[in-house]
């Protein structure tokens, strides 16, 4: 089976060793992507990006939405 990892490291900072593994016991690994709004996870990693081969992306920050549930709890 191929596995794709997408990570958003501005909500989790996994050691990518530790993603590999989980990763590799589904099948074999195809694609690997990491998100982040902010360069500092860059220096964070340093070159672990490369070792294990991982896409970084930087992305904008984006506003709230306000989302369906919101409107549940607050009423």
């Amino acid at each position: 089976m191929n596995v794709a990892i997408l990570i958003d490291l501005d909500n989790l900072k996994p050691k990518l060793a530790n993603i590999e593994n989980i990763g590799n016991s589904y099948g074999t690994i195809v694609t690997r992507r990491a998100f982040s709004n902010t360069h500092t996870v860059l220096t964070a990693y340093g070159g672990a990006f490369r070792d294990f081969n991982y896409h970084f992306e930087l992305t904008p920050g984006i506003d709230t939405v306000s989302q369906e549930v919101d409107n549940l709890i607050t009423s």
